[in-house]
């Protein structure tokens, strides 16, 4: 407390700077990057506005939302899944719990997807447990007259795979169909 009797403010800086240090004595190696995010996401700001405003007051429903996030990381919980996107192919997509996060090295099949059809004229794809649809989104985006099918077992995961198509304005060239692998592909 301060002579006056009110409680010290603690700034948006201190807040997430505090979170990170927080992260490194739990040994987390990527304790600056993780408390970023989470700052971000706790204080509605992009990474520049935090930057800029890192001196503004932390609201308590801010620092309790900070808070709430870096406990759920503490705990082993991945950022992307506490945060409930992941970026991929220099795009984002949103999560469920019924879909995996996407990977880094999974790019690699969008790269190999490139190359593979590039060449051909109005290409159609089929990706077999979309999830995300991160996958045949990704290749979406790089051509427009490419179409794709994606499955999935999950209702969920396919409800995602469409938002995230939506988002990625590819909607109209993406068909979903529910069921095991092939299973709901016609012959």
């Amino acid at each position: 407390r301060r002579d006056g009797g009110d409680f010290l403010t603690l700034t948006v800086g201190a807040a997430w700077r505090g979170v990170r240090d927080l992260f490194r004595r739990a040994g987390i190696d990527t304790a600056e990057l993780d408390a970023r995010i989470f700052a971000e996401a706790a204080f509605s700001m992009d990474r520049l506005t935090l930057v800029n405003r890192e001196r503004d007051p932390a609201t308590p429903a801010q620092l309790k939302s900070l808070e709430a996030l870096a406990a759920r990381r503490l705990k082993g919980e991945p950022v992307a899944r506490i945060i409930g996107e992941r970026g991929f192919w220099g795009l984002t997509f949103k999560l469920n719990d019924a879909t995996l996060v996407p990977r880094p090295e999974t790019e690699m099949l969008v790269q190999r997807g490139l190359e593979i059809v590039g060449p051909l004229d109005h290409p159609k794809i089929l990706d077999l447990g979309t999830g995300t649809g991160a996958i045949a989104i990704s290749l979406l985006t790089e051509f427009s007259d490419m179409s794709a099918v994606v499955t999935d077992l999950s209702k969920e995961a396919l409800d995602m795979a469409r938002f995230n198509a939506r988002r990625h304005e590819v909607i109209d060239r993406l068909t979903t169909r529910q069921g095991s692998w092939f299973d709901p592909i016609e012959p």
